[in-house]
């Protein structure tokens, strides 16, 4: 799994995941505390508390805290990939 460190303009982090031969586009959107993007995408609110967990679009996990990222999203690509 990659992952940016630093986030875009629009406060997202960005990424993809590998599982197999199939690749998914991560993206990542910091709760409020975290939040230091230059502007708000339209449809797009950063959660009180929460990591909001995008794989190809679709939201797939939240977590509290930045260091549960990766597990989460390793659950959400293996549940994709596997049903």
């Amino acid at each position: 799994m990659e992952m940016k460190l630093n986030p875009e303009p629009d406060a997202f982090l960005y990424g993809n995941a590998k599982d197999g031969d199939a690749y998914y586009n991560v993206n990542v959107m910091p709760p409020q505390h975290e939040w230091r993007g230059q502007f708000k995408l339209e449809g797009y609110t950063p959660h009180a508390t929460d990591w909001i967990i995008y794989v190809d679009g679709d939201e797939v996990a939240r977590t509290r805290s930045r260091e549960e990222i990766a597990t989460a999203l390793r659950r959400a690509v293996i549940e994709l990939a596997h049903g």
